[in-house]
C-alpha cells in the first residue's frame, strides 16, 4: 500500500514538473515575442516620424516654392510620403496556447488579461490603419502622375542618393502645389501619421513593455 502511494506521489511530482517546464517555456516565448514587437514598433515609429517631418517640409515648400531646389532630396521626400508602414506583431505563441487550451497554464489573471488586451488593441489599430493605407495609395496614385518615367514602379528609394541616380526624374512643384486634392492628401497624411506615432509610442509600446515585465516577474517566481 505504501509503495503504491509513493509511486502515485512520484508520478504526480513528475507530472507537475513537466507542466512547470512547459509553463516556463511558454512564458519565455511570450516574453521574447513581446520584446521583438517592441523593437519593431520602435523602428516603425522612427520611420513614421520621418514621414511626419517630410509631410511638414513638403507643405511648407508648397507655400513658398524657391527658385532652386535640391531635386533629389525633394523627390525622396515626395516618395517617402507614400510609403506604407507595415508591422505585424508576433502572436504565434499566444494563438498557439489559446487554441490548445494551454493558456490555463498561466496562473496569473493579470497577465492573461493583459495578453487579451494587447491582442484586441492591435486588432483595433489594424482596422483604423487599413483606412489610412488606402489614403496613402490614393496619394501614390496622384503623385505618380507628376513623375516622368513612372518612378514608383522602378524603385522605392529611401534616400536622396538613390533617387538622384534615376535619370528620368522630372517633376513640377508648382503644378503639384496647385492640386488641392494632393495638398489635402498630404495634410491628411501628416495628421494620421502623428496619430499613428502617438498610438504606437504611448499605447502599444507601453502595453508590450508592461506585459513583458509582468512575465519576467512570473519567470523569476517559477524558476
Amino acid at each position: 500500500m505504501i509503495g503504491i502511494l509513493l509511486a502515485l506521489q512520484v508520478n504526480n511530482w513528475n507530472e507537475e514538473r513537466k507542466l512547470s517546464q512547459e509553463r516556463i517555456a511558454i512564458l519565455k516565448n511570450l516574453r521574447d515575442d513581446l520584446k521583438n514587437d517592441i523593437e519593431n514598433y520602435q523602428y516603425s515609429t522612427l520611420r513614421l516620424e520621418d514621414r511626419q517631418k517630410v509631410a511638414d517640409q513638403v507643405l511648407t515648400l508648397f507655400e513658398n516654392i524657391p527658385k532652386t531646389i535640391d531635386s533629389a532630396n525633394t523627390a525622396r521626400n515626395l516618395l517617402v510620403l507614400g510609403f506604407i508602414e507595415v508591422h505585424n506583431p508576433n502572436f504565434s505563441t499566444y494563438n498557439e496556447i489559446q487554441g490548445s487550451g494551454k493558456l490555463a497554464l498561466i496562473k496569473s489573471k493579470k497577465v492573461k488579461t493583459a495578453l487579451a488586451n494587447y491582442n484586441s488593441t492591435v486588432d483595433n489599430f489594424k482596422l483604423i490603419g487599413s483606412s489610412w493605407n488606402e489614403d496613402l495609395k490614393d496619394y501614390e496614385r496622384i503623385m505618380s502622375g507628376y513623375f516622368k518615367g513612372n518612378i514608383y514602379q522602378q524603385f522605392l528609394p529611401m534616400d536622396a542618393k538613390d533617387v538622384s541616380q534615376n535619370q528620368n526624374l522630372r517633376f513640377d512643384l508648382s503644378e503639384m502645389s496647385k492640386n488641392s486634392d494632393l495638398v489635402s492628401r498630404i495634410r491628411h497624411i501628416a495628421y494620421f501619421t502623428k496619430m499613428e506615432i502617438n498610438i504606437k509610442k504611448y499605447i502599444i509600446i507601453p502595453l508590450c513593455d508592461s506585459l513583458s515585465k509582468d512575465i519576467d516577474s512570473l519567470l523569476i517566481n517559477w524558476q
